[in-house]
């Protein structure tokens, strides 16, 4: 008996950069941000005007109590105050407790409160930017990269590296 289906192929792009490109359409549809590359400071090791973004939102008015302490230097010391905190007490205690300087406590991010009771903490959680990079720039020394990163305000806080 002679068979007239005929089998249809699909041809799957198996390429690590369309592996890529389908995790990046997964973080986005969760909510995540796109953040260039080119917006990364590999001396500073942060993506700082997100930072800054995140901190005029989330606490605008010590950021102003900071921006006339400092004038126009103020983004600058922000990144060396964030840096020589994470150098003295590690990246969890400077997420979990944020940086002070000059008497002006600011936090670089904000957890999931426990319950959703609280107004407040649930409107400064969700003043989070989470963000996914591509192709991420990981060294001054040379142009190598990262398949993926993924941030919390402008602060890498995971990386990943795909394999064929």
């Amino acid at each position: 008996m002679e068979n007239d289906a005929t089998l249809n192929y699909i041809t799957l792009d198996t390429s690590e950069k369309r592996f890529e490109s389908d995790i990046e359409s997964a973080f986005l549809s969760e909510g995540y941000k796109k953040i260039s590359r080119n917006e990364y400071g590999a001396e500073s090791m942060l993506f700082p005007d997100v930072l800054i973004e995140f901190i005029k939102t989330s606490q605008p008015h010590e950021w102003t109590r900071y921006e006339k302490y400092y004038g126009d230097k103020a983004q600058e010391k922000l990144i060396r105050r964030f840096n020589d905190a994470v150098d003295s007490r590690g990246i969890l205690d400077v997420l979990k407790n944020g940086i002070e300087d000059m008497g002006i406590k600011l936090q670089v991010c904000y957890f999931k409160p426990d319950s959703s009771l609280n107004a407040v903490l649930n409107d400064l959680y969700s003043k989070n930017i989470i963000g996914e990079t591509r192709q991420f720039p990981y060294s001054t020394k040379n142009t190598n990269t990262i398949d993926m990163v993924l941030s919390v305000n402008g602060i890498p806080v995971f990386a990943f590296e795909l394999k064929n």
